[in-house]
């Protein structure tokens, strides 16, 4: 179980200051952090900020371990190495949480949802997310009006 794979959104935290920010309500998260992505020539350019939305969150965690104690992390060995996007494939995770659930929905099985595993490594944090998918945006709009946005589609959806 807990592949760790490499997982494309078409940009990645910045590794010295990522800035993440993560708000939450029931079954939605939104997260956003200073993002870089490589030009043509392999270099490591500015993104902006990158706004990822869960429209159908089923859990998550953040906070530690930052990216120096990263061998600390039970998915280290298997494929979680550095400041990255990351899919964990045959999640122990969502294993755990689908035995939870049967014990009052015998039939429930959360991979028939399309639920999946992201892991999102920042330099000062790590996110783990469940859910169905990401949504992934970049902006260069201000911090103020990033977050208003990100409120907004958290209360109404939009």
């Amino acid at each position: 179980m807990d592949a760790v794979i490499a997982y494309d959104i078409g940009c990645f935290p910045e590794l010295a200051v990522s800035g993440p920010i993560v708000m939450a309500v029931d079954e939605r998260l939104i997260f956003s952090f200073n993002a870089t992505r490589l030009d043509r020539d392999g270099r490591k350019i500015d993104a902006g900020r990158a706004i990822v939305k869960v429209a159908s969150c089923l859990a998550f965690k953040f906070g530690h371990p930052n990216d120096e104690a990263l061998p600390g992390h039970p998915l280290y060995d298997r494929g979680f190495k550095g400041v990255a996007v990351y899919e964990v494939l045959e999640s122990s995770w969502i294993a755990d949480l689908a035995r939870q659930n049967q014990v009052k929905f015998p039939r429930s099985d959360l991979a028939a949802w399309g639920i999946r595993h992201f892991l999102f490594s920042f330099h000062e944090s790590t996110l783990e997310v469940l859910g169905n998918g990401l949504a992934v945006s970049l902006s260069s709009d201000s911090f103020d009006v990033i977050i208003k946005n990100m409120q907004t589609w958290l209360l109404d959806g939009t």
